[in-house]
């Protein structure tokens, strides 16, 4: 995925985003709620997007640094002296200087140009981690029927790069979506710019409009929270 056409899908989408992104939302919601007991003053959301674990939080850190590249997004994220919003990569050295009680990232790593290369600088600044990210088999119905292949790094691929580097909990959810219509169905992928800058081409589009024989999506969704491996635990 090229980081331009993950920032431009996002930028797209900015002002309806909320109005589709109700699935983030709700896995804001679920992370925030692995996050509730823990003593964090700092916290690093990485693909913060317009703010949903900041709004999902209960409790609110002294330090909150929400990191994006897409200006439009973080234009509608909530705005708080405890705020500082970056527009970056998350691959971008200068964002792991500092040490961070929790680097968090809800929704958005799935996209990492390198995912490896993401998981080794988090690791490096993060005394805990709380991730939610996507696997390859969100969208199977389509991938299936269209007979395409999913951008995003398969649950197995994810465990792995993390068994590598952290010792936590892992909890894998499903969520199905169900659609009034197909036209409809495809009005959030777009709006809800989960498909990362990914689009079916015109015949793909047609062919699922007209004929597709399901008005439901699954998405999954692999959570986890832990802390950076030891040098003696490697």
């Amino acid at each position: 995925m090229k980081t331009a056409s993950y920032a431009q899908s996002f930028s797209r989408a900015a002002k309806e985003y909320d109005a589709y992104a109700y699935l983030q939302q709700t896995v804001a919601r679920e992370l925030a709620s692995w996050i509730e007991g823990m003593e964090c003053e700092s916290i690093l959301d990485l693909g913060c997007g317009t703010g949903a674990l900041w709004r999902a939080l209960r409790f609110k850190p002294r330090f909150f640094t929400g990191v994006d590249l897409s200006m439009e997004m973080l234009d509608l994220h909530p705005q708080d002296p405890a705020i500082r919003l970056i527009q970056s990569d998350f691959n971008h050295p200068s964002l792991y200087e500092h040490s961070y009680d929790l680097i968090a990232a809800s929704s958005s790593l799935q996209w990492s140009r390198d995912l490896a290369q993401s998981f080794d600088l988090i690791a490096k600044s993060a005394q805990n981690v709380a991730f939610a990210i996507f696997t390859s088999e969100s969208l199977w119905e389509i991938h299936d029927y269209v007979d395409s292949h999913s951008p995003i790094p398969s649950k197995e691929r994810i465990e792995s790069l993390l068994k590598e580097r952290f010792a936590g909990e892992f909890e894998l959810k499903r969520y199905p979506l169900s659609f009034p219509s197909r036209v409809a169905m495809l009005s959030y992928l777009k709006g809800s710019g989960i498909s990362g800058g990914r689009r079916l081409g015109f015949a793909q589009s047609k062919k699922l409009i007209q004929s597709a024989p399901f008005e439901r999506l699954t998405f999954e969704v692999l959570f986890f929270v832990g802390k950076p491996l030891k040098a003696d635990q490697k």
